[in-house]
């Protein structure tokens, strides 16, 4: 037997809907989508260019062959139900107990895929984060590209076929499973037509614009933000980049 994509989805969504009867989740999610990188892509050798000091798969796991991405959709009714007052510190709950599900998720996949004969290792949503240089040395979001889960939006998140409104994480194993393909299609309207820019002129912050990125400029208000919800460093969130705009649960 040998490990596939189907078996992993369908393991995912049926520990998730256990995980949420036995934590008491106050937070739901749409089906999750599931990608799967070749270790052996020559993109991960180009990620240190573009992303940092990525590590490259087997530097993190001898042998690796396959990267396990998981996106977690937030739920559109839930998001939509904010009032504005409300807004900061329910995006903080979701984003919160999203992290600590896709924690579980990834050691559930650890064990599953270990029955197969195969090492892993689990590479959670906020892991190995520098508050220094404000980078990662994995990136999900990098790595959900590669895996064929979508296209990069102006807002610099990942933009699936079910929008860039959630959270992700990976596992790194030693199984070859059969990758998901990339395709040509652009999920920007942005970068597609030249229009939109609605998640530029969300940022009041000033941080995100069509020439780049001010992640200084940002990490101050998330630490603002996390202050605000007594968060102790677990609550940097903001999300008005993702907040409102037409990319948030589909491409445009």
């Amino acid at each position: 037997m040998t490990v596939t994509k189907s078996v992993l989805e369908n393991a995912i969504v049926k520990y998730i809907g256990a995980y949420r009867e036995r934590k008491g989740c106050i937070h739901s999610w749409d089906t999750p989508l599931v990608g799967i990188a070749s270790a052996e892509d020559r993109l991960f050798r180009k990620l240190p260019a573009v992303a940092g000091d990525h590590l490259h798969p087997k530097e993190l796991l001898a042998g690796a062959k396959s990267v396990v991405v998981v996106y977690l959709p937030f739920v559109r009714a839930e998001v939509d139900a904010d009032s504005e007052d409300r807004q900061l510190d329910s995006w903080g709950s979701y984003y919160y107990e999203t992290n600590m599900l896709l924690e579980a998720v990834c050691s559930h996949l650890c064990t599953l895929i270990g029955t197969y004969g195969q090492r892993c290792r689990p590479m959670p949503p906020t892991l190995d984060f520098d508050r220094k240089k404000l980078m990662s040395r994995w990136s999900h979001r990098h790595v959900a590209y590669i895996a064929g889960m979508g296209t990069f939006g102006l807002n610099r998140m990942l933009i699936t076929e079910k929008g860039c409104c959630g959270r992700m994480a990976s596992v790194i194993t030693t199984a070859k499973i059969p990758r998901t393909l990339r395709t040509n299609r652009e999920n920007c309207a942005y970068f597609r037509t030249g229009g939109c820019r609605v998640c530029v002129k969300n940022c009041e912050a000033g941080a995100l614009s069509e020439k780049g990125f001010d992640r200084r400029l940002c990490w101050s208000v998330l630490n603002k933000n996390d202050e605000k919800l007594a968060g102790a460093g677990k609550k940097l969130v903001c999300g008005q980049c993702v907040r409102n705009t037409p990319c948030m649960f589909s491409p445009v």
